[in-house]
């Protein structure tokens, strides 16, 4: 794929996603119409999730009111109660029920702290935004909302939490206006090559959605037009071992979009499944590329070699990475996860800032080259050169995850080492 078509694809996804809403059915129809373009059967794996359409809200201390961007399933409300500043909200885990009923103004707040302040009886969070940054977008847990478990929350803008947290001590109103409501998100699969060499099945995945009021170009636009050059690439020429792309939905809602596809699909990934490719945030300009593997050692040497012998000298790393290969990982199916960020366009992921001027085909290239070299070689290989296998370091890190991620407790293919 050339610079310019990949430039076309960024353009084209350059507006909201947000899964189960008309711009995730807007780009879904995109990306199924340049998948047959390429020759591909594009098939649609529809999920259920709990999906909202982004609304407002605003606090009101002092006599002064301020706006704030309320927490995706936070539903319509009028709250009201004394508002506490607390830099660290861990002091709700030592004050036990100090804070009911009040409205908190937070530094730093974590899911920890939603189950902190929802023990503790607190009436809504606000959480502060970094300085000189837009306000990023976040969302509850699906599981949290559906249990009546989700603490009102919202984001502030640093500056102004400056001059609310003034008000500290004083009677304090928050109002919201939010629609929530079951809907249906869709991912996107299709297969190229065929099962010649043996059954060995390789995933390539990247996710088309994005959080609200965000444009994701870097996360995860540059990810789907690298994802795409593979595909033209594999199209093109059809390898003797099956490669399935996955464009998913709902990873920005919590991996909803992955978790669904892995359960459907539980039995083949067990008999078959490998290794996934992820490609999530791209497109800087000027950066860093990362290729961290969810796997063994001995996987993040040949894939970190493997670029280098390509000229590609990629930092690389043996950890979790916080998107869709999790949900493969407990099935111990190990994950190569490509980004590339620490550049302009990555400092405004998660806010509206995140737009395709901040990020260049070039940029995608790094990404899409790196894909393309390590997919060409391992579905090339006389020997599948990946072992099935998580490193035993691993095995509680990715427990930890999927708990925050789902706030249940994992199906795993190993004895677990972490009990909540």
């Amino acid at each position: 794929m050339t610079n310019e078509a990949a430039a076309d694809i960024l353009r084209e996804l350059d507006f909201e996603r947000l899964a189960g809403t008309a711009g995730e059915e807007r780009a879904r129809d995109i990306l199924v119409g340049r998948l047959r373009a390429l020759g591909l059967k594009p098939e649609l794996e529809p999920f259920e999730v709990t999906g909202f359409a982004p609304g407002s809200a605003r606090v009101e201390a002092g006599g002064t009111s301020f706006l704030l961007v309320p927490h995706g399933l936070v539903s319509d409300g009028d709250i009201g109660g004394e508002l506490v500043f607390l830099e660290n909200p861990e002091v709700l885990a030592f004050n036990t029920g100090a804070c009911r009923g009040k409205i908190l103004l937070v530094v730093g707040p974590s899911s920890r702290t939603q189950d902190l302040a929802w023990e503790g009886g607190v009436a809504a969070l606000i959480d502060v935004a970094g300085p000189h940054r837009e306000i990023s977008s976040a969302s509850h847990r699906q599981k949290r909302v559906a249990d009546g478990k989700a603490v009102p929350s919202f984001t502030i803008s640093y500056d102004d939490a400056e001059s609310l947290a003034l008000h500290a001590g004083s009677r304090a109103r928050v109002q919201v206006r939010q629609e929530v409501a079951k809907t249906t998100a869709w991912n996107i699969v299709t297969t190229l090559g065929t099962p010649r060499r043996d059954e060995n099945l390789l995933y390539l995945t990247a996710h088309y959605d994005s959080v609200a009021r965000s444009r994701g170009a870097v996360d995860n636009a540059a990810g789907v037009a690298a994802a795409l050059a593979c595909a033209e690439r594999f199209a093109e020429r059809p390898p003797e071992r099956e490669l399935r792309l996955v464009l998913f939905s709902a990873e920005e809602l919590g991996l909803r979009g992955s978790f669904a596809h892995v359960k459907a699909r539980a039995d083949e990934l067990r008999a078959r499944g490998r290794l996934v490719l992820n490609l999530d945030l791209g497109g800087d300009p000027i950066g860093v590329d990362s290729v961290i593997v969810v796997g063994t050692r001995d996987l993040l040497g040949y894939a970190a070699g493997l670029l280098r012998e390509n000229g590609m000298a990629f930092r690389d790393a043996l950890d979790t990475y916080s998107s869709d290969c999790m949900p493969f990982a407990a099935l111990e199916i190990p994950s190569i996860n490509l980004a590339r960020t620490d550049g302009r366009g990555c400092h405004f992921v998660h806010t509206p800032g995140d737009v395709t001027a901040n990020i260049t085909a070039a940029g995608v290239a790094h990404t899409s080259r790196a894909a393309t070299v390590l997919l060409e070689r391992m579905l090339g290989a006389e020997i599948f050169p990946v072992r099935r296998e998580i490193d035993g370091s691993l095995r509680e890190k990715i427990e930890k995850y999927l708990w925050n991620q789902t706030l249940e407790k994992p199906e795993l293919s190993w004895t677990e080492a972490y009990r909540k």
